[in-house]
């Protein structure tokens, strides 16, 4: 009885261990899903099955335009995906994924303006993070006046992110991040304009582990 018992926890604790490591990568389903869902804006889904890969399409509706996201899989199955990328009003734009075979994501990019990128992170075949450049406040657009602005904060990759934010006008506070109606994976603040500089302070957390992220927002009257 004693030696079930001791084989039986054995199995459980190797078990939790497992999962905690398997949780821990950022794998094809855990986007393919929020890509799937869309945004409260999402208001078509198309699949192309192909020749010698398939397309998987969501169309959202913003106030700009028109934004797509487009999901290329190597098998008409749709079980293994190659790349994942995102335009807007018709031109390459937000999330950009490439990955391994096995599912993992191999490498990331936030295309914005003239096919830069405001954020880039490389991943090894085991899900572990080996490059990153730029943080998780991604963009913003102004409104025609220049007295509001939307902030794209990406959040894909974290537990938690929140945003603390200040100016010379405006003390210290935290924005209300909600989910973006532009793309999935994405938070978004109406921020209302007082000031031309702004200052960032994103805080994220993974896996118990908390990181800090700093940036400026530089608003041109």
């Amino acid at each position: 009885m004693f030696r079930l018992f001791t084989t039986v926890t054995f199995f459980l604790i190797v078990c939790l261990f497992s999962c905690k490591t398997y949780d821990t990568r950022l794998s094809q389903s855990i986007i393919l899903k929020q890509i799937e869902n869309g945004t409260d804006s999402t208001y078509n889904k198309i699949y192309f099955p192909g020749y010698t890969h398939s397309l998987y399409e969501t169309k959202t509706s913003y106030f700009l335009g028109e934004s797509n996201c487009f999901i290329y899989y190597f098998d008409q199955e749709k079980k293994k995906v190659d790349r994942i990328e995102s335009t807007l009003l018709g031109k390459t734009y937000g999330h950009y994924f490439n990955f391994y075979e096995n599912g993992i994501v191999k490498s990331y990019r936030y295309v914005v303006r003239s096919g830069n990128y405001s954020f880039y992170r490389k991943y090894s075949k085991e899900g572990d993070l080996k490059e990153e450049m730029g943080n998780p406040f991604v963009d913003f657009m102004l409104n025609e006046n220049k007295n509001e602005a939307d902030l794209f904060f990406v959040n894909i990759f974290f537990d938690s992110l929140h945003v603390e934010i200040s100016s010379n006008n405006t003390p210290t506070k935290k924005l209300e991040l909600h989910k973006s109606a532009l793309a999935p994976m994405l938070l978004e603040n109406k921020l209302f304009i007082n000031d031309s500089l702004y200052f960032l302070k994103i805080y994220t957390t993974k896996s118990g582990k908390t990181k800090l992220y700093s940036d400026t927002l530089n608003i041109s009257k």
